[in-house]
């Protein structure tokens, strides 16, 4: 039995499990459920395997559910029940998208309705054999989970017709894909014989492979024809073509549902008469979009690729570290937190219940190839929408990558896969991953002072909060058991060097060892660890802090994590003494170099932070 909220997707599920043999009764009464399983007891042949959906669209039916499934236990009939649920915000985001009301909306809200049919149906799903969430879960994704956990043959096969026509009857209507290959040149053909020679005139056919009908002679051309033309009824060779479609299949010949077909197709289908000759491509056919574009003047196998580097943070800092590391390595991957709520990327947050795109819009657009392509998309990526009359609009303050990149989300449903395809389109020397698969939560207390002078802790929720708080003394990430991203994961164990910071202390570079699978993952990583310091280290968010107290700070919350190196400038470092014994209780090493920019604002000059890096990763 299929049950759960409306919206949860069990038209979805119903859908799975008819794909694999079930035979599958949508919005059945309660009552019924007796009736037809005794229905179906006398036909266990032609029916072995049974679904029903029942749910709150029964209506006042709906009651007797309880005594229902009772009755159906008594009388020996095994069954299981699947609950499908997903989160408030998830549903109402389905009704809207498909804008129609919920069964027990009535005159009110949807989220009435989801109320009123969770305190429904609580007794239901605590009693269900399968609860399953599908928040994070698109129609495709669904339909996998279903027959992971109710097929019996496994996935569909794909099935594969390979099949030749005439382009002269026109295009299959069934085609996917078709591919012209009238441009290859027939093996059998010999050119004319040169005039001053003796046979001019006279063309050859080269005989034929083994297998093959092979000619009896030379054919000749008839009165009225041109040289190295046959004319028509005379004798032909079948079409050359036909070599090709036959070497095809048995290359597929070891994957289920493939086959080869030859047919004509029926004139029916359009009298078109055949293009004329020279090579065209009639469809494309496509891989995966390059992640790294190739580098000019060297061939396959002779770049040098550099070392394989991870990157974490997040916003500006980790796009600094991402422009220095670019210039030393193609095998670079940026690992960035996900727990921005403010601006252009809270709003899609906050909306769309997806990841915050802001700080993985601008880790994409760091790593954009170095050409008018790379950077032209560069510009788009970063280009925020504003009312040129001032009055604002749904798309102000907007960042135009972030549209895209939650488009991408949409249409795939898969996060990592997105990502790699907006990095495709900028040429991106890299890739780019989230930190966490889940939006996260930066919570922390803030000492406030009350008029009378008294000091307190106060709860700050949320990253844009706690970024302008003051000295945090406390932070915390929300979910506290929130997933890692397997791929960053991964990332990480593979890596020769892993670089952490610089960005804003608290809220993007602390995250990655407060989540508790990047901070193992980085604790046992046989990779080299390096830290880059900020110019500024007294912000809003760190305020009164020194260099040495940044290193106290990673250390109070991850006295398990070491750092072979860390990198600062001398001009952020008041009591160099202080800062290495700091560093020293990380077991890190201190480098210090000039890699800030000329200019008034701390920021990171790339090429002296690449610099800088070479440096480093040469002495290892």
């Amino acid at each position: 039995m299929v049950t759960g909220m409306s919206g949860a997707g069990r038209s979805t599920a119903a859908d799975a499990l008819e794909d694999h043999g079930w035979y599958v009764v949508e919005n059945l009464p309660p009552q019924m459920l007796g009736t037809l399983a005794e229905l179906v007891s006398h036909a266990p042949q032609s029916i072995p395997r049974l679904a029903v959906v029942i749910d709150v669209r029964s209506k006042g039916l709906f009651a007797d559910i309880r005594a229902a499934l009772g009755a159906l236990a008594a009388s020996g009939v095994t069954f299981r029940v699947l609950f499908l649920d997903a989160s408030d915000d998830v549903l109402v985001r389905r009704f809207e998208q498909g804008r129609r009301p919920h069964p027990l909306q009535g005159g009110g809200r949807i989220l009435d309705g989801i109320a009123a049919e969770r305190e429904l149906l609580q007794e239901l799903r605590d009693s269900s054999d399968v609860v399953l969430d599908t928040s994070n879960y698109n129609v495709h994704g669904l339909a996998t989970a279903i027959t992971e956990l109710f097929s019996e043959t496994g996935p569909v096969a794909l099935r594969l017709n390979v099949m030749s026509f005439g382009f002269k009857y026109g295009l299959p209507v069934d085609a996917n894909y078709v591919a012209d290959v009238r441009f290859i040149p027939n093996p059998h053909w010999v050119p004319p014989a040169p005039a001053d020679r003796p046979g001019q005139g006279r063309q050859r056919l080269r005989a034929g492979s083994r297998g093959r009908q092979k000619l009896r002679g030379p054919l000749r051309p008839g009165p009225g024809t041109s040289p190295g033309r046959i004319p028509q009824g005379k004798q032909a060779l079948r079409h050359h073509r036909r070599r090709l479609h036959g070497r095809q299949t048995p290359f597929r010949g070891g994957r289920r549902g493939t086959f080869e077909e030859t047919r004509p197709v029926s004139a029916g289908h359009g009298d078109h008469r055949a293009p004329g000759s020279g090579p065209r491509i009639m469809a494309l056919f496509t891989g995966a979009l390059p992640l790294v574009p190739p580098a000019a003047g060297k061939g396959s196998g002779q770049q040098d690729k550099g070392p394989n580097v991870v990157a974490l943070g997040g916003g500006h800092g980790l796009a600094a570290s991402l422009s220095a590391l670019r210039l030393l390595t193609s095998e670079l991957t940026a690992v960035v937190t996900v727990a921005d709520d403010g601006g252009s990327s809270g709003r899609l947050r906050e909306e769309y219940g997806v990841l915050p795109p802001g700080d993985l819009r601008m880790a994409l657009s760091a790593l954009c190839d170095d050409t008018d392509w790379g950077r032209t998309w560069r510009d788009v990526m970063q280009h925020r929408f504003r009312a040129g009359n001032g009055t604002g609009g749904s798309l102000d303050e907007h960042a135009m990558g972030n549209l895209l990149i939650v488009t991408l989300w949409e249409l795939l449903g898969d996060t990592v896969a997105g990502l790699k395809w907006a990095g495709a389109l900028l040429g991106a020397r890299g890739q780019v991953l989230p930190m966490s698969t889940v939006p996260l939560t930066i919570e922390g207390d803030v000492r406030v002072t009350a008029p009378d002078g008294s000091t307190a802790l106060q709860t700050i929720h949320g990253q844009a909060r706690c970024a302008v708080a003051g000295s945090l003394e406390e932070v915390r990430l929300l979910p506290k058991a929130a997933p890692a991203c397997t791929d960053a994961l991964t990332a990480i164990e593979l890596a020769d060097w892993v670089v952490l910071g610089p960005g804003s202390w608290y809220t993007s570079v602390l995250p990655h060892l407060l989540l508790p699978e990047m901070r193992q993952a980085l604790c046992s990583t046989p990779a080299k660890r390096c830290l880059t310091m900020n110019l500024a280290t007294d912000t809003k968010e760190t305020t009164g802090m020194t260099a040495a107290d940044h290193l106290h700070v990673l250390r109070r919350y991850a006295p398990e994590f070491s750092v072979d190196v860390v990198l600062a400038d001398p001009t952020s470092i008041p009591d160099r003494r202080e800062f290495e014994k700091a560093a020293g209780m990380i077991g890190a090493e201190v480098v210090l170099g000039k890699v800030g920019a000329s200019g008034r604002r701390p920021v990171h000059e790339p090429l002296r932070l690449a610099t800088a890096y070479q440096d480093i990763f040469g002495n290892s």
